[in-house]
């Protein structure tokens, strides 16, 4: 009777194991699935965001669109540069406008300085453009083309050779500096004549 009692006391507290056995195992199981579970959103995340619109680039500071520059700043640019043949080749395309032959001779001034001597070449070049300058300007679009006025000027041979009967006083495209110079390496001038009777300056056909 006494092992009965046992037996069924052994089962009882057997079958009473388990089932605590199976709550705390359904327990741990529901923790373990809430915790796993995917967060809600937060407020903040769920307010909508601004439709992509237009992204505005804004420009680098100091930048801004160049400014195009006039043929004669082009020149002083090229001639700041020491590119002296560009710039003379610039301003010749420029003639018959008198501010051409100026920039040429501002060029043909700013060469010798650079390079420290004063060729024969370069003295020829400037008492040749200041003369041609100053024929043009006489009567601007009634005279030969520049072009016709150099081929004239060619036929009297080399600019010294004309000096001494044309002399500077009538060139105004000479500065006194331009004067000095000449006379310093060719002499001084027995005559100044009158610019136009230097070459016939008959209205081109």
């Amino acid at each position: 009777m006494v092992s009965f009692i046992l037996i069924l006391l052994t089962v009882a507290f057997t079958a009473l194991v388990i089932f605590y056995l199976h709550e705390y195992h359904v327990r741990k199981t529901l923790e373990i699935a809430e915790n796993t579970h995917t967060l809600a959103p937060l407020e903040s995340d769920m307010v909508a965001a601004p439709p992509p619109g237009r992204i505005k680039v804004i420009d680098e500071i100091g930048q801004s669109p160049q400014k195009k520059l006039t043929w004669s700043e082009e020149i002083k640019a090229l001639r700041d540069s020491g590119c002296f043949p560009e710039a003379l080749a610039l301003s010749k395309r420029q003639y018959p406008k008198l501010l051409a032959y100026r920039q040429s001779l501002i060029t043909m001034r700013a060469r010798p300085k650079q390079e420290s001597t004063f060729s024969e070449e370069s003295l020829d070049d400037l008492y040749q453009t200041a003369i041609s300058g100053d024929l043009v300007k006489i009567k601007p679009y009634n005279v030969k083309s520049p072009s016709d006025i150099n081929k004239e000027l060619l036929k009297l041979g080399r600019p010294r050779e004309y000096w001494n009967t044309l002399g500077y006083k009538n060139l105004a495209l000479l500065t006194k500096t331009d004067r000095k110079l000449l006379v310093k390496h060719w002499g001084e001038p027995e005559d100044h004549c009158a610019i136009d009777s230097l070459i016939s300056v008959q209205p081109s056909r």
